[in-house]
């Protein structure tokens, strides 16, 4: 019988959004105090847009830009986002869909239904930014932008900053908002770590839901898709943070000494952290020495894709998602 969940998924309150642009006017407008700086301008940000599979009209599943999610909490691609850092009013762009739009995928909301959605002071159109920004800042020179660009010290990449059509009627800044925003984003709200703790639940039920679902000559991916059906069903979990690392025998990442007393025994070791020992019975005896010596996470990804049947006698099967 399939197992059911009782963390029902919660709903993102928009509160949260609004709070993180307090917290980054509040941080922004301190920075501009301490260097002596006025306080105008607009915090800009472009969302994400959809992208389609190579040449073909596949359109792909889309995750918004992670920066303009944790200001605005937009699901849908093609928007942009501003904060007036001199009233702290927050202003959304959304795209003049066509109306064909309508006929392939589904209702054309208004404006006002964004704005009561997304918990905004204003809506536009994203054809009417030029117009709208240089209206609402009420100075005689070009307004300025804070835009976000920066390294990502993980990946090596730099966010992107905002482009549209005139934005060269405006000044921009590229250097002041990534680092506070940033910082912004490292300390946690109580309703940020509500939902945090959401994603470590459902996940660790999903990761005891495999462990009660493994056997022996079942396939990497079979695992793989115990654990992606349990977030999605029962946390409402469309992505995950990353590709899923799913290794058995040889193909696991980590080297491994493993004392045992008995032969033909199969070790699957579930695991969430980096390191730990393992205690495994076999027999009525105990055995302990299973220590985990390095760790290069690189199982799962496209050259390798979780494909490994795990029948043979002796092998261990690592498992990490989040």
């Amino acid at each position: 019988m399939a197992s059911s969940s009782r963390l029902p998924p919660p709903k993102v309150p928009m509160e949260l959004h609004a709070k993180n642009r307090e917290k980054l006017l509040k941080s922004l407008r301190r920075h501009l105090t301490e260097t002596s700086r006025p306080l105008h301008g607009f915090v800009f940000l472009q969302g994400g847009e959809e992208k389609t599979r190579y040449c073909t009209d596949h359109i792909e599943l889309f995750r918004q830009e992670s920066y303009f999610a944790y200001l605005f909490g937009v699901k849908e691609p093609g928007f942009y986002g501003a904060i007036d850092i001199a009233t702290g009013k927050s202003i959304l762009f959304a795209p003049r869909l066509p109306a064909d739009y309508a006929v392939w995928l589904g209702e054309i909301k208004p404006l006002s239904c964004f704005q009561q959605q997304y918990m905004v002071s204003m809506v536009y159109y994203t054809d009417e930014i030029v117009g709208v920004l240089h209206e609402l800042s009420n100075v005689s020179e070009k307004p300025l932008l804070f835009l976000l660009h920066g390294l990502n010290t993980d990946s090596n990449n730099y966010s992107k900053p905002a482009e549209f059509e005139g934005i060269e009627k405006f000044e921009k800044d590229l250097t002041t908002l990534h680092p506070i925003l940033t910082e912004c984003r490292v300390l946690k709200s109580d309703m940020e770590l509500a939902l945090i703790q959401f994603a470590n639940d459902i996940s660790s039920e999903a990761h005891v839901e495999v462990m009660r679902k493994t056997r022996v000559g079942m396939e990497e991916y079979q695992l793989e898709s115990i654990f992606l059906h349990h977030t999605y069903m029962y946390g409402g979990c469309r992505h995950c943070s990353y590709t899923c690392i799913c290794a058995t025998g040889e193909n696991r990442s980590f080297g491994v000494s493993i004392s045992l007393k008995k032969e033909n025994t199969y070790i699957c070791i579930v695991c969430t952290e980096v390191a730990f020992a393992l205690k495994l019975k076999h027999e009525g005896e105990f055995v302990t020495r299973v220590i985990f010596t390095s760790a290069v996470l690189h199982y799962g990804h496209a050259a390798a894709p979780n494909d490994k049947v795990s029948f043979i006698d002796l092998s261990l099967m690592f498992f990490f998602l989040i």
